[in-house]
């Protein structure tokens, strides 16, 4: 919008005299508010810029100039002011120039428009009550509707929020529900792997009291009882778990975080920290609990490197995966499993039968 008050600035310095004060308004008026030969055709009020700039003229001596603007005005506005003020400025211009006619013609011109204008100014002014109201009335609708967006808005943001707040609930319990549930079938593997070695043990008892000359029938008959209770728990574990066989170390163990970094750290060959073997030990605790303590327990006198070995091996880690972590040469831990292994289950066997044993065995009941 072109600053128009600037114009009335200039037209007060004129009237006033101070013709370089109005001169400097009414370039500001005409150079910095946006008029151009286009723009000025919108507005009436911007239309004065020519009755200014005529009575400028006028008021300073360059008469043609003053006609010239002073047409101007006439010839561009339709308001009947801007056409008033364009008729008074053209008879004082030839009242000053002696042109009695022309002056008289215009002085007429400016009467007849001057009484026309007093009629209708009790309708104008009416009219423009009325576009203040409404301006009142549109700034009120345009305030309720701020505050009606306002609160759409607010509400969306809630909205948003609880929706995003029942998203993590629900990812936090996928996550819950699938970590309880490898848990549970870690210690259903872990009470298969129990009652197979019980099996096998009262099976190689069975034998041998089969073998000896005097058979212990008392004995016989109990040991038979027991194979056959625990033939038919593992049968209904079978039944009941028909996948058991496909259970394997990556299902149970795999989605620990610290056995996922140490598999990263044993393939890049960086041996594992105090810390990491802490958080090793407590997810071990969680997921197969009592393991460590059975094995610290158990009266084998294993000693911190061996029980991370076992450790390691019931994770399913490979032999390469354990030297690296532990930073040990091949040949050394291979003589460690052997070593092991005789400890453990009084086998004399290869290094891959200590982790066999390991892997079907929790020692819990040892």
């Amino acid at each position: 919008m072109a600053n128009t008050c600037l114009g009335g600035l200039a037209y007060e310095y004129m009237q006033k005299g101070q013709y370089s004060q109005a001169a400097q308004y009414l370039e500001l008026f005409e150079n910095h508010s946006l008029l151009n030969e286009e723009t000025i055709s919108f507005y009436e009020e911007w239309k004065l810029l020519y009755y200014y700039k005529g009575y400028y003229y006028l008021k300073t001596g360059a008469l043609d100039s003053a006609l010239f603007y002073f047409n101007k005005v006439i010839q561009v506005s339709s308001s009947v002011n801007n056409v008033l003020l364009g008729n008074q400025g053209l008879y004082l211009t030839y009242d000053n120039m002696g042109i009695a006619d022309s002056a008289k013609k215009y002085a007429i011109r400016y009467a007849v428009i001057n009484d026309s204008t007093n009629k209708q100014a009790t309708s104008s002014s009416l009219l423009s009550m009325q576009h203040l109201y409404d301006y009142s009335r549109f700034q009120h609708v345009a305030y309720v509707k701020t505050i009606v967006a306002n609160r759409a808005m607010r509400f969306s943001m809630l909205l948003a929020f609880f929706i995003l707040i029942l998203l993590l609930v629900a990812i936090f319990s996928v996550i819950y529900i699938r970590q309880r549930s490898a848990l549970v079938r870690g210690r259903i593997k872990n009470q298969y792997a129990k009652n197979q070695m019980r099996y096998e043990r009262e099976q190689r008892k069975l034998e041998e009291l089969k073998q000896q000359q005097q058979v212990d029938k008392d004995a016989l008959q109990k040991t038979q009882a027991a194979l056959d209770y625990l033939e038919k728990v593992l049968e209904e574990t079978r039944k009941s778990y028909p996948n058991i066989e496909e259970w394997d170390s990556e299902e149970n163990y795999q989605a620990i975080p610290i056995v996922n970094r140490m598999k990263t750290m044993a393939a890049r060959g960086l041996k594992l920290s105090d810390q990491d073997w802490i958080e090793l030990r407590q997810s071990i605790n969680t997921l197969l609990p009592g393991f460590i303590e059975s094995l610290c327990n158990l009266g084998y006198e294993l000693n911190l490197k061996e029980t991370n070995i076992c450790i390691l091996i019931k994770l399913g880690f490979s032999p390469t995966d354990i030297k690296n972590l532990m930073d040990m040469s091949s040949s050394s831990l291979a003589n460690l499993r052997k070593r092991l292994l005789c400890k453990l289950f009084k086998i004399d066997g290869s290094p891959g039968k200590l982790d066999e044993m390991i892997r079907m065995n929790d020692f819990s009941n040892k």
